[in-house]
């Protein structure tokens, strides 16, 4: 911020400002798509068209978010993010010191078994018949994230 004084034939000061620049705000509810209801805890990221991340807010109890910005006029991407939901995002064309209403409605990602993605032996050697070996079992479980097992079968590895 710059301070600009200006002296009168009185000898008094007075400060002029440069105009300041009103805060552009967004705000919105994010709600499930089936059930309609508010979904809390929900982020909410305001990016410039670089990628570049300008603000970041949670929902509240009521699924409600509002995020404040002192940013130039031009297209930015809002995105939704919830565990266990898919994310949602929108490109808008805010002005400067203007008020948004932009609502998200999120897809649940349904209950589903974790999925086995891959088995290897544990030291990358391979499988004999009636030999024993230790395996690592990779899985995917879309509420809980990576999951990890191993096994140990049998008595011998080949190397």
């Amino acid at each position: 911020m710059f301070l600009f004084f200006t002296l009168s034939l009185t000898n008094t000061a007075i400060a002029k400002f440069p105009p300041e620049s009103a805060p552009t705000t967004i705000q919105g509810k994010i709600t499930d798509l089936n059930t309609k209801r508010p979904i809390a805890e929900t982020k909410v990221d305001l990016f410039t068209f670089n990628k570049k991340i300008i603000a970041s807010t949670l929902t509240n109890s009521q699924g409600e978010y509002r995020i404040k910005a002192s940013i130039p006029s031009g297209y930015y991407f809002l995105k939704a993010s919830k565990e266990g939901y898919v994310s949602q995002g929108t490109i808008r064309f805010l002005q400067q010191g203007k008020t948004y209403t932009v609502n998200f409605s999120l897809k649940r990602i349904p209950n589903l078994p974790p999925k086995i993605l891959k088995v290897i032996p544990y030291d990358n050697s391979t499988f004999l018949v009636g030999a024993s070996v230790k395996i690592r079992v990779y899985a995917f479980d879309p509420e809980k994230g990576p999951l990890e097992y191993q096994f140990l079968i049998g008595g011998a590895i080949k190397q």
